[in-house]
């Protein structure tokens, strides 16, 4: 499952790994990082196939991914100026701003960044965003347990933070592409 959400999140899904991650990591510390580990061949697998395709097929992407929720013309030109400006910095920190990791897969190649530099990048920026969402779920989960909150109540509590999470960040974005 997380290696199946790694992949097609990187490609087109609009709901990140992260919610499965931290779900089986609330659980326990040890289905968290296996999560971890099977979202991020997924992820970085996802983020390739995007690089290579944008190469040739650039703005049949772009205008792809501005049709998808979440993303529109500002948002992608955010992401490509971020990568003119930055460089893989920018597909680093982008991970942990609510840029679409896709947006940057599509125009890494565009903007001068190789793609031995683009895995290496991917690998630690969805590697230790992805192990910060199981180390925190963790730590959450051991505290419920610890407190006698049911396991059932905590995965019900989960899925209210990230509807609530998805709910706001939608409407973010919407109101932010208008203005």
């Amino acid at each position: 499952m997380a290696f199946a959400w790694g992949l097609l999140e990187a490609v087109t899904l609009f709901i990140v790994p992260d919610t499965w991650i931290s779900r089986r990591a609330l659980i326990s510390s040890r289905a968290g990082l296996v999560a971890v580990y099977s979202a991020l061949p997924g992820a970085i697998l996802g983020g390739v196939a995007i690089y290579l395709a944008s190469v040739r097929l650039h703005t049949e992407i772009l205008a792809f991914y501005d049709w998808l929720p979440g993303i529109g013309p500002k948002l992608i030109a955010k992401a490509g100026d971020q990568l003119e400006q930055s460089g893989a910095l920018a597909l680093f920190l982008g991970g942990y701003t609510g840029t679409p990791y896709k947006l940057y897969a599509a125009q890494a190649s565009a903007t001068g960044i190789g793609l031995t530099a683009f895995v290496a990048v991917s690998v630690i920026s969805r590697g230790s965003r992805f192990l910060f969402s199981a180390v925190i779920s963790s730590l959450i989960g051991r505290l419920g347990r610890r407190f006698g909150i049911r396991l059932s109540i905590m995965l019900w509590l989960h899925a209210v933070v990230w509807i609530l999470f998805y709910a706001f960040y939608w409407t973010a974005m919407a109101e932010w592409q208008l203005d």
